[in-house]
């Protein structure tokens, strides 16, 4: 299957395939629940799980490994230490030991004490992910409860039957399945977006976000030169701003709801340039709500990265705030959301490459897994 059409420049490509690699390690961030991100690498990898050609195709464009500096920093120290002691020693056995030494320590602290142990822990984590990048279906659900969710009563599985997915375990109460949702002439890949659900298996319900994926062009996207990024918007404000179920407008059944932002479920994701084959992933993880970007549009006609940047919640505020329920649409009955997804052709496949996740929970309350709360 053709991925790009023909006459696509090899760095609009890689601006694509950046795109997609970006949406999918949003999704495993905001399912995670942790500080620290799945690498890049790893985000790449799940496309070979649901589209080996997908992940071929990504692969050409942007090959190398995302190494940080603390994975350059084991890499030298296994060099040094091989070329010293005549004995082969490999950078993730010096990390392996490492994370061994800072566990033992937590193990015998006391409670309280542990926040920067287990930060530090966490990181060697993903230095070692990015020394060692493993397909995560290594992880993928074998037996698991869920299995038993009627899925004759799930919105859109039938639609989508005929749709490879793959599926993660995230905890004893969590899951997540992921799906790849084609453009309708894959010849057209124009970008990447996000459609990421959160379904209470017990309550029967749901609640949603939706993201659009647009590039920098040297710190700024230009209205003018992303012909979709108006209609895009256009048709996310009308279906969750102006829809007349309003699922954007704050309403306050209880006390405690006051502490809680508008729901907000649409929002504009800027991601970086790839300038080279061989450049450093890095993503300045904004997200801009649709109506935002929507009233920048009408003085501007563009978005600046140094405005953005100073107003915007990061990757990590804005994943924290959707798992505890404080963005996103407001929860909704499968019945209701039957019928949104239907009559507005959500998931229908159009010019984007789609990601649709969705995340399985079976709890009353979002477990924090984010470090802030005391170590116990």
């Amino acid at each position: 299957m053709k991925i790009f059409s023909d006459n696509s420049e090899e760095g609009e490509k890689r601006d694509i395939a950046f795109q997609a690699i970006s949406a999918m390690r949003d999704t495993m961030s905001i399912a995670r629940r942790k500080p620290q991100h799945i690498t890049y690498e790893q985000s790449l990898r799940i496309y070979a799980d649901l589209d080996p050609e997908i992940y071929e195709e990504f692969d050409k464009l942007v090959s190398e490994k995302n190494q940080n500096e603390r994975s350059r920093l084991f890499i030298e120290q296994a060099q040094v230490l091989t070329e010293t002691t005549g004995k082969t020693v490999t950078p993730d056995e010096l990390v392996e030991k490492e994370i061994k030494k800072y566990k033992e320590l937590k193990k015998n602290a006391k409670k309280g004490q542990t926040r920067r142990i287990s930060q530090e822990i966490s990181a060697l984590e993903a230095v070692l992910e990015n020394l060692k990048p493993r397909y995560l279906s290594e992880h993928a659900i074998i037996v698991n409860d869920f299995t038993q969710i009627d899925r004759t009563k799930l919105f859109g599985e039938k639609t989508f039957a005929a749709v490879k997915h793959v599926e993660y375990s995230l905890s004893k109460e969590r899951l997540i399945r992921i799906r790849l949702l084609h453009p309708d002439k894959p010849e057209h890949l124009t970008g990447a977006d996000l459609v990421y659900e959160q379904i209470d298996t017990i309550n029967e319900r749901v609640r949603f976000l939706f993201m659009q994926y647009k590039t920098w062009d040297d710190n700024v996207i230009y209205f003018s030169s992303h012909r979709n990024l108006l209609p895009q918007l256009q048709k996310m404000e009308k279906l969750l701003c102006k829809h007349s179920n309003k699922y954007c407008e704050f309403r306050s059944s209880t006390s405690l709801d006051n502490f809680r932002m508008p729901y907000c479920s649409g929002f504009l994701r800027p991601t970086d340039k790839l300038q080279f084959k061989k450049s450093k992933m890095i993503s300045s993880g904004m997200h801009l709500p649709v109506c935002a970007a929507l009233e920048i549009y009408k003085t501007q006609k563009k978005f600046e990265k140094d405005f953005l940047k100073n107003v915007l919640p990061d990757h990590y505020i804005f994943e924290r705030l959707f798992a505890l329920g404080l963005v996103g649409s407001r929860w909704i009955d499968y019945e209701e959301a039957e019928v949104l997804y239907q009559k507005n052709g959500i998931l229908d496949e159009g010019q984007n490459l789609t990601i649709h996740a969705r995340e399985f929970v079976r709890e009353e309350e979002p477990e924090d897994d984010f470090g802030f709360e005391e170590d116990r």
